[in-house]
């Protein structure tokens, strides 16, 4: 009998991935490898070398074998254990149960854990109805709120109870996969009628994969509010070991993983090929393909594919448009396809970089067309509703365990400390709350306000998963070098231990322990010294497939790395040297601060590095026409720079309002200015220009966003009316009439499901807009049904919205009901249900369901 139903090519070829990979980690060879020797039996020993054969770089550097051996002997006896392990498959078991690793959060050792809290609630269900239960649980433990892409690790969700769907799904799979049971995350990249994008789960239960939400449980499978977007999606995926033989399209390829394509699960679809041409017609092997949507202010990429050598590549996608890029060394093309323009197209490369270039599309998204998933009776629904209150109640229980706003304010007075400062940081640190108060009443003696001050430059997230004795080891380690720059630079650039999305972890002592005091001197003298160092010492490789980075330390002791790694090395190692050192922000470019100010680090493939100047340019934006909404980067315009005929998009914040009109300092070189104007259908006004940026020079750029005329003329029509007389409850007990609500300058009527992201998202971006609503006069009032209320539920809960604001409860959803009759069109299913009414109870704007950009539109209605 082979080994977990695998042929002998399947296992010849995981051998050879593992030796490849066993070399490359020579440098922690007994660290990682030794365990293999222990093995209990042949299913152990060729489990771990399955894991090692797809291991990531990161994991590679930071995690010792006896984490992975945990792993795979917890794996493998939980199937012996669960009543329905007898009908995992090899298969199954290797690419769905066994990986560890779900995104790019910290691996922890979580299987045991997540094992013996579920184990009572599981053992006598159905895999069916195991799989509910699980994500019943998951639901008590966290909720939606987003973050930034640094994925926390489960048990670190567990401990916030907050995360965004990509840490949540990550909880799920991890959950389900410590049960025995199949799980894989889905993801949706970006989606085509909408900005941002979305992960959800899949399990596997007795033959067949079903889909659920995470931390938002339903009824049954296959149901969740993200059904309707899915299927207007363009690409749905998988990630999944490469060694994988399944009958799914690869839809990338990673170093050691694959994506597999599971549009057709949620979607129509159909298939494009794309042939590149050199220009004189000959196919162009090897050149890179993107297949872009518009997306947060311009292209961005679903998938990206290498043409064969006939030149071609081939992708299933939705039912909408794409942009697809190529580029090769010789050069760059192209083109928009739509549903209508065939199943092929050409892309033929060129040189040419022409200053004048602009060009229009129109891309329009797949269409709506879902009309609702599965009917469940009323008294399932409620008895459900009822569960998911329980489960909010019990989730409030563990929060109300956290450091309070008044303790954290006590503690300052006590510390001498900024009041609002601690207030800020305690609070984000949610249900780690009490080690950051541990760990400023440890420091504050020692150092005084440089503890908070190190608090306040980490992310937020940070605060949620750092222990005090990492911040203690940062803190100890950087006050030497307080004195060799100013506040700003020393505690952004020396003090700050972040250098991008690794794992935070102590490093500051173990390299000035490395090095000669003397060594560390010279560095800090001409810090091309120690770059020269990391060339010379750290080999290259491939970073790997999630998105994740060794810590420091990782890859000092890999001494293998990939571009991303290697670059947060040299700015660790210079921190901990003393010498300010930072990923610049708007193209992540290696910088160290020298007396003539800031240097750009160059790691070619060599073992050498090259150290120059840092250069940029000035790009003025002249914003012309006569769009009236709310212009920022990433919304609704972006700037791309060519770097070997590769579109890099540069990485700006906070460029809207004021700062919209001040100089933007970038890099050199030629560029695309994209603009867009998503329309209330999920269809995008889009605009390129390209422009030049020298060295040292100022150039002016006119930002266009387009207009439709015909569509503005189309919504100021009137799309129904308030019905008068339905009366609604405010949260204090207080009863008015619907009308009533509606203020002179106008109203916002919205019914939310507070706990649901496609709401949460709503609320995020009124809030963003509070001033600017707060100005138009108008009425701002949510709703909630009662079967969506909880004991959480308060005014308290959005203060991010105008003072003016109004949350009242709508009984038995009898105002939603009525609202809805009052519209001249059905709307298609799903909340938030979002309604712009002028004085006269005319209804002026109307959007039903997830799509973000709702926020601009009703500012730009109610203007």
């Amino acid at each position: 009998m082979t080994l977990f139903g695998l042929d002998s090519r399947s296992i010849e070829q995981i051998e050879q991935a593992f030796a490849a990979r066993r070399r490359l980690a020579s440098a922690r060879e007994d660290k990682l490898f030794s365990v293999l020797s222990e093995a209990r039996s042949a299913e152990e020993e060729f489990a771990l070398k399955f894991l090692y054969a797809h291991m990531p770089l990161c994991d590679l550097a930071d995690y010792d074998g006896s984490l992975f051996q945990n792993h795979v002997r917890r794996s493998l006896e939980t199937l012996q254990k669960v009543p329905w392990g007898k009908k995992i498959t090899g298969e199954l078991y290797l690419y769905y149960i066994l990986p560890y690793r779900i995104s790019n959060e910290v691996i922890e050792d979580y299987r045991g854990v997540f094992y013996d809290w579920l184990i009572d609630r599981v053992r006598d269900k159905s895999m069916y109805d195991a799989i509910l239960e699980i994500n019943h649980w998951c639901h008590e433990k966290a909720t939606y709120i987003a973050t930034d892409p640094r994925t926390a690790s489960p048990l670190t969700l567990v401990r916030t109870a907050i995360g965004r769907c990509g840490e949540e799904s990550a909880l799920l799979v991890a959950a389900l996969r410590s049960l025995g049971i199949p799980a894989r995350q889905c993801y949706t990249p970006r989606w085509a009628h909408t900005d941002s994008n979305h992960a959800w789960v899949e399990a596997w239960a007795d033959g067949r994969w079903y889909f659920l939400g995470a931390c938002e449980p339903e009824p049954r499978l296959d149901m969740g509010w993200f059904a309707g977007p899915a299927s207007r999606a363009m690409l749905v995926s998988t990630r999944i070991p490469d060694s994988y033989r399944g009958p799914e399209e690869r839809v990338q390829s990673f170093d050691g993983y694959l994506a597999i394509n599971l549009l057709s699960n949620y979607a129509a679809t159909r298939s494009i090929t794309v042939a590149v041409r050199d220009s004189s017609g000959g196919p162009v092997e090897k050149a890179t393909v993107t297949f872009n949507v518009f997306n947060y202010g311009g292209f961005a990429p679903i998938t990206t594919l290498q043409t064969d050598p006939m030149g071609e590549v081939r992708l299933t996608t939705g039912l909408g448009d794409l942009f697809i890029y190529a580029h090769s060394k010789g050069g760059y093309g192209y083109t928009k396809v739509a549903p209508h323009t065939g199943d092929r197209v050409e892309i033929t490369l060129s040189d040419q970089l022409p200053e004048d270039l602009v060009f229009e599309l129109d891309i329009v998204p797949p269409p709506d067309t879902y009309t609702g998933g599965q009917d469940v009776t009323e008294e399932e629904r409620q008895a459900h509703n009822l569960r998911l209150k329980e489960e909010d109640r019990i989730r409030a229980e563990y929060e109300s365990t956290f450091v309070s706003e008044e303790e954290a304010k006590e503690l300052a007075r006590e510390l001498g400390l900024d009041s609002e400062g601690v207030r800020t940081v305690v609070k984000k640190a949610r249900g780690n709350s009490h080690e950051i108060v541990s760990f400023l009443r440890k420091s504050v003696p020692l150092y005084g306000e440089w503890s908070l001050e190190l608090l306040k430059v980490i992310s937020d997230k940070d605060l949620t998963d750092t222990t005090g004795e990492i911040l203690t080891e940062h803190l100890e380690g950087a006050m030497a070098f307080k004195s060799s720059y100013d506040r700003e630079v020393f505690v952004q650039n020396v003090l700050n231990p972040r250098v991008s999305l690794e794992a935070l972890r102590p490093y500051r002592k173990f390299f000035q322990g490395e090095f000669y005091e003397e060594q560390q001197r010279q560095f800090r003298d001409d810090p091309k010294l120690l770059a020269d160092w990391v060339a010379r010492n750290i080999a290259s490789a491939s970073e790997g497939h999630f998105g994740g980075y060794a810590t420091p330390r990782g890859t000092y002791e890999l001494r293998v790395a990939g571009h991303q790694s290697r670059s947060i090395l040299f700015v660790a190692m210079a921190r901990s040297f003393g010498i300010a050192a930072r990923l610049s922000g708007a193209d992540q470019k290696v910088q160290y601060l020298s007396p003539q100010g800031w240097i750009d680090v160059l790691f070619d493939s060599g073992e050498r590095s090259n150290a120059v100047a840092a250069s940029s340019g000035l790009v003025k934006l002249n914003v012309v026409g006569d769009y009236d909404g709310k212009i920022e980067y990433a919304r609704n315009f972006t700037l791309a720079r060519f770097e070997n005929y590769a579109l890099h998009t540069l990485h700006l914040r906070g460029v809207d309002g004021e700062k919209l009109h001040e100089p933007l300092s970038v890099p050199p070189g030629y560029y695309w200015l994209t603009t867009g104007n998503r329309l209330q259908d999920g269809s995008t006004l889009v605009r390129v220009q390209s422009f030049q940026v020298n060295c040292n020079e100022l150039t002016e750029v006119d930002l266009l966003v387009r207009q439709d005329k015909e569509l503005d003329q189309e919504q100021a029509s009137q799309l129904g009316s308030v019905p008068q007389g339905i009366a609604v409850t405010a949260l204090d007990g207080s009863t008015s009439r619907l009308d009533e609500l509606i203020a002179p300058a106008g109203a916002v009527l919205a019914w939310i499901e507070p706990d649901r992201e496609p709401s949460k998202h709503l609320i995020r971006e009124l809030g963003e807009l509070r001033e600017e609503l707060a100005r138009t006069g108008a009425a701002i009032c949510l709703f909630v049904g009662e079967e969506h209320s909880t004991v959480s539920l308060s005014e308290d809960g959005y203060r991010e919205l105008p003072k003016s604001a109004r949350l009242s409860l709508d009984r038995a959803s009898e105002c939603l009901r009525a609202v809805k009759a009052g519209l001249s069109s059905p709307v298609r299913p799903g909340l938030p249900l979002v309604l712009v009414v002028g004085p006269d109870r005319a209804i002026r704007y109307v959007s039903a369901g997830y799509r973000l950009g709702v926020g601009t539109d009703v500012l730009r209605k109610l203007r």
